[in-house]
């Protein structure tokens, strides 16, 4: 609460804007679930022609993570590409994990193939998280896969 009282601080011109600034509000949002804040607040980043960082959408998409909304966890990694950041592990681990906690195997899947085509590095995170999300998804077959080409790529 305290993050978005400073954020209306901002927009009313007391406090200079920054991309720090928004991060740090959108990391409040993330504490606190509100993923709807989270989301909202890059919009309004975007519109005040503040640069928006990979760390910023991380915040927000582990905002919508937590908040239980896979769907929106996913929009920002939809909407990055537009914006010109670039995506990192940590993104990518945070949509994994909310595809996970949703059952969402194929989607999970699908981020660990775009993570490969971008040459976005996979982890022990990124494929605990899928291993999860097709256990969820009653997936044995792909799980097992996943722990094969985990052990091997390690």
């Amino acid at each position: 609460a305290q993050a978005l009282g400073l954020l209306a601080n901002v927009m009313s011109g007391l406090v200079e804007v920054s991309a720090i600034t928004y991060s740090s509000a959108v990391g409040a949002c993330e504490q606190g679930s509100l993923w709807q804040s989270a989301l909202g607040l890059l919009v309004e980043m975007a519109s005040a022609s503040v640069e928006l960082d990979t760390i910023t959408y991380n915040l927000a998409v582990s905002a919508c993570d937590k908040g239980g909304e896979l769907f929106a966890a996913l929009r920002p990694l939809i909407e990055v590409s537009s914006a010109g950041v670039e995506l990192d592990t940590r993104t990518y681990n945070a949509a994994v994990i909310a595809c996970a906690k949703a059952g969402a195997w194929t989607k999970a899947l699908g981020l660990l193939v775009e993570m490969a085509t971008a040459g976005v590095e996979l982890n022990t995170i990124t494929y605990n998280a899928a291993v999860s999300a097709c256990e969820a998804g009653g997936r044995w077959a792909e799980a097992l896969t996943l722990l094969v080409e985990m052990a091997s790529s390690s």
